[in-house]
């Protein structure tokens, strides 16, 4: 890390974010009612805070407290064992995953030559490789799997914008005769980006059930699948009401809430 410009203040502060967000992953909680958790181990808890640097009483309440806005009204549920728990891991994600992107504007700042930044500035071309997930269909797939998925239509719309779309545009505007976009074997999936992150959609629906004091994962899938049950990408799940599919681009996949 010194060789691209971490001086050792900063090392130290970043081996103190990573040893916090391990020891987070160390609290735990044990049920303290049927709506409630209470933490377990408050030793864990003050060191995790010291760590971080952050206030104990506030590092707790964010794993154990949600706050529900209706209209202008503010008000406090506890978070039951479950939900302590996944609270505390997407804290740690949340953590690291901001640790990680400081990490890389760093050492690319770093890595630039000075001319290569004023090049930059002064508008010339740049080639970019941008490397992500790719499409995922596991046995059980979650929210995790719904984001990254997201990523990869809207990415295969790009594609189909650029390859398709805009070529065949051209050809009609220069009267030039040329398959139809069903001929050449590509798909629209806008369709697809609207049931996922449109109005009403997946994403869209889950924000609004979490803002209910009172939802559930089979009371957000019902709701889906009232709203949706026309779509033609959308699968209603015979078996069970925790899971719901969706016909992406790439094959179907299975989504359990």
């Amino acid at each position: 890390m010194s060789a691209v410009g971490f001086a050792e203040p900063e090392r130290t502060e970043i081996f103190r974010i990573v040893a916090g967000v391990l020891t987070l992953g160390n609290v735990d909680f044990k049920e303290k009612d049927a709506d409630s958790a209470e933490i377990t181990n408050d030793d864990c808890l003050q060191r995790t805070a010291e760590l971080l640097g952050v206030d104990k009483a506030l590092l707790l309440r964010c794993m154990s407290i949600r706050k529900i806005v209706i209209v202008r009204e503010t008000t406090e549920k506890p978070l039951n064992l479950e939900e302590s728990q996944s609270a505390r891991d997407a804290m740690a994600r949340l953590i690291y995953g901001q640790l990680f992107l400081w990490l890389i504007r760093r050492m690319n700042t770093a890595l630039s030559a000075e001319q290569a930044t004023q090049d930059t500035a002064n508008g010339s071309r740049l080639l970019g490789v941008l490397d992500i997930a790719g499409f995922e269909s596991f046995k059980k797939n979650s929210l995790e799997q719904l984001l990254i998925n997201l990523s990869n239509e809207h990415l295969q719309q790009q594609f189909n914008t650029n390859v398709f779309k805009q070529e065949l545009a051209d050809c009609a505007a220069e009267c030039v005769e040329a398959p139809s976009g069903a001929d050449l074997g590509f798909e629209d999936n806008s369709d697809v980006l609207a049931l996922i992150d449109g109005q009403l959609g997946a994403l869209d629906l889950l924000e609004e059930c979490l803002s209910m004091p009172k939802a559930t994962n089979a009371s957000y899938t019902a709701k889906l699948q009232k709203q949706q049950a026309g779509h033609k990408r959308f699968i209603a799940s015979k078996f069970s009401n925790l899971n719901f599919g969706i016909r992406h681009f790439a094959g179907d996949v299975t989504y359990d809430c």
